[in-house]
């Protein structure tokens, strides 16, 4: 079958806008919480001692901060998405990016169970490859934390999710089922 050169997949600013507001209200409510005195506390949040509070409010403070951080990077960033092209793909919808990943090095293109969601509500793109410990000596150490935790979650250190980018899950995972089966079906012709 015949395909583009490459597809290009642009990283969309109204998601990532909308991602970036979602991230600034968990953190003024964490703010708020944080900031208010501890009879405010066990009198508007029955149950919850004021030392629970103040954690939860912190949790709520740092990891979207962290998030908007990557979202208002992702919004001035001059990189593409995701590269999609008959050799390999580049890969940078996280907040971190692998780089180039060839072909060769992916076993399956698959959904994460194709029924089941992430957590985070949104359906992501499995890819695995065949030697997925290569990825884990590249990066920070916040880097290889993402890995890790993607690796245990679906069993590879990279997935894909259009929850960035300006496209549908539906069409992003068929133009990239098609690439991969693409690659494959060159690569099988030539070892015959």
């Amino acid at each position: 079958m015949a395909f583009p050169q490459e597809v290009i997949f642009r990283f969309s600013k109204i998601k990532i806008f909308l991602l970036l507001c979602v991230c600034v209200a968990f953190m003024v409510s964490g703010g708020y919480i944080l900031f208010s005195n501890p009879a405010e506390i066990e009198s508007g949040m029955r149950g919850y001692s004021p030392v629970t509070a103040y954690i939860l409010a912190s949790i709520a403070l740092i990891i979207p901060a962290v998030m908007a951080a990557i979202c208002v990077r992702k919004l001035f960033t001059k990189n593409l998405g995701l590269i999609l092209s008959k050799d390999g793909f580049v890969h940078n919808t996280k907040g971190y990016s692998l780089g180039f990943i060839p072909w060769s090095h992916v076993t399956e293109v698959t959904e994460n169970g194709a029924i089941e969601y992430s957590p985070e509500g949104e359906k992501v793109i499995v890819i695995k490859l065949h030697n997925p410990e290569i990825y884990f000596g590249q990066g920070n150490i916040f880097m290889k934390h993402f890995l890790e935790n993607t690796m245990k979650k679906y069993g590879t250190p990279l997935s894909v999710s259009a929850i960035s980018l300006n496209s549908q899950h539906d069409k992003l995972l068929g133009i990239f089922q098609d690439y991969f089966q693409d690659y494959f079906q060159d690569y099988q012709e030539n070892i015959i």
